[in-house]
């Protein structure tokens, strides 16, 4: 369409996924069919009929097709149409069948107006005009000409066109279609507007209807996330245990996700298969570790546990001089999980980088440019290229993409470190002395840009995640772990019995699961008061000019 940008035709077209071998082979058959003794019910049969069925429509589905439909004119004068096609029970465009006629290259007058007079017609208002005879096909845009025609092949040449045709008449195609014609019917309207009041009037007409379908897209949703047949719950239910702790143990995902994740990796519970298994979740030497694997892995221990699984073997880290078994290895990552590995100096300090890392990439990406570019780019050939009812193409936007960076950034940048730091020896000492240069370099942005929170606020990338709190007066890791064992009692209250400071804590960082453990209600206001020492002392190992500078920056609550 003319007079769109490269970004509104990317938002408002598809790519179109390529064939399967059994349409690639019917579009062959269609091309070498001779013609010559067929009449229009023969042209539809072996023609139009499989070539609807290629492009993606099925009578009965979202995308169908309604053969001989009758509409009425005045003076109670029936017409049949060869083929309506709808989306969602809703006209968009029509196909009319011809005998075969050798004679001509094009469609004639007679043909198009028979075709233009059903298009105009109140129930069918198609815009999209198709004509074929067996030899020709035509397509016809009657908003844009009804002298040109936006696309006339031979049958014959049927499978070099096929992907030109689904570019136009592919279901999705057609919906986007209809949306751009939106646009020329604004731009039409508005072209020889004078009056700055009635663009706004518009746009505020415009606004409010588009808001009044929000809950019908809403209810479309809980539909339209069914029919991904290649969804996240689909993939974890099959993926490999080494897949699942190396890249699924990073990641957040729901409850449903999170118990997925855990049957997955219960399903083989032979000596063999449970030692890979936590060797591979818990190995000797430090990994790159966020506070969502130790999520995952917590919660692993705690089902095997309660299946009545035995274990023999630990890391030494976890087994704590005792004989591995599963209680011994739950306490000790219950303790460390609450107090922050406190005694871990080294899975201590990952964790700290890590979730630096995170705070540091999410200032430059408001106060630089070229990641919210990127994110734009990413948006967009997410809506071009991916299926239009994938979780993915639902949730796609810039700041969606923006957030993804980070979770992309934060990973790479905490794998980089471990090898730094970690891949042969611990190197303690070199691993704190990078660390601190980063809350330096925390500090001096944040110091350089004073008014960031306004920023940040404007921006408004719509993360749940308390990136700019956590480690800093926050702690996600000890509030995670409290989340876990809220689902198995025995371990609730054996918290509650012997870690009842720690819970203290953490809800005084503002952990909404240590309120609810110890029996405030979600609704009440309780003041906070965790001291500023024991906040350096768990985040920054006793940095407390450091921890005074980003928490006074990122101005965290004083309520939960």
């Amino acid at each position: 369409m003319k007079n769109l940008t490269t970004i509104e035709l990317m938002l408002l077209n598809k790519a179109i996924p390529p064939l399967d071998q059994h349409s690639i082979n019917e579009i062959y058959r269609i091309e070498r069919l001779d013609v010559k003794t067929f009449n229009e019910a023969d042209v539809r049969a072996e023609i139009i009929d499989p070539l609807l069925s290629i492009i993606g429509y099925r009578k009965g589905k979202d995308f169908s097709v309604d053969r001989e439909k009758m509409i009425q004119f005045r003076g109670k004068t029936k017409k049949y149409l060869d083929y309506n096609l709808t989306l969602w029970e809703k006209n968009f465009w029509l196909i009319e069948a011809k005998r075969p006629n050798f004679s001509q290259s094009e469609f004639g007058y007679d043909d198009l107006r028979q075709a233009l007079e059903y298009s105009i017609h109140p129930e069918i208002n198609a815009a999209l005009i198709v004509l074929c005879d067996g030899i020709n096909l035509e397509i016809f845009d009657r908003d844009e000409s009804l002298n040109e025609s936006i696309l006339n092949i031979l049958i014959k040449d049927l499978s070099k066109y096929i992907d030109t045709i689904r570019n136009i008449l592919d279901p999705l195609q057609v919906w986007f279609f209809y949306r751009r014609r939106i646009i020329k019917s604004i731009d039409r309207a508005f072209e020889h507007e004078g009056n700055e009041g009635r663009l706004s009037e518009f746009t505020d007409l415009i606004t409010k209807r588009l808001n009044s379908k929000r809950g019908q897209i809403l209810s479309n949703f809980k539909k339209m996330i069914t029919l991904d047949d290649n969804n996240y719950i689909h993939h974890i239910k099959k993926a490999k245990f080494d897949e699942i702790i190396d890249v699924h143990f990073y990641l957040k995902t729901t409850n449903q996700g999170t118990e997925i994740l855990t049957q997955n990796l219960l399903k083989d519970k032979s000596p063999r298969s449970l030692f890979q298994t936590i060797y591979k979740m818990f190995p000797d030497d430090p990994k790159d570790y966020n506070d969502t694997y130790f999520m995952y892995s917590l919660n692993y221990l705690l089902s095997l546990e309660q299946e009545g699984v035995e274990i023999n073997w630990l890391p030494a880290w976890l087994s704590k001089g005792n004989k591995p078994s599963l209680e011994v290895g739950i306490i000790n990552l219950i303790k460390n999980m609450l107090n922050h590995f406190k005694e871990n100096k080294s899975i201590k300090i990952i964790l700290l980088a890590s979730n630096t890392f995170r705070r540091i990439n999410k200032i430059l990406s408001i106060l630089l440019p070229i990641q919210k570019n990127i994110a734009t780019l990413e948006h967009l050939k997410t809506r071009y290229t991916e299926n239009e009812f994938s979780w993915i193409q639902i949730m796609s936007s810039e700041n969606h993409h923006i957030l993804l960076g980070l979770d992309q950034f934060t990973l790479n940048a905490t794998f980089d470190f471990v090898q730094s730091f970690y891949q042969k020896n611990k190197n303690d000492n070199l691993a704190m002395k990078k660390l601190k240069e980063l809350w330096n370099f925390e500090c001096s942005l944040l110091n350089e840009y004073p008014n960031y929170i306004e920023l940040l606020k404007e921006s408004d990338y719509g993360e749940m995640h308390p990136t700019e709190a956590t480690d800093v007066v926050y702690d996600s890791l000890g509030h995670g772990a409290l989340c876990i064992i809220k689902k198995y009692p025995k371990w609730e209250e054996y918290i509650l019995e012997n870690y009842k400071k720690d819970i203290e804590n953490l809800f005084n960082m503002g952990s909404w699961a240590a309120k609810l453990m110890l029996g405030y209600s979600p609704e009440e206001k309780v003041q906070l008061s965790i001291q500023n020492n024991d906040l350096a002392e768990r985040f920054f190992f006793n940095d407390l000019n450091t921890l005074n500078i980003l928490s006074n920056h990122y101005r965290y609550r004083s309520y939960i």
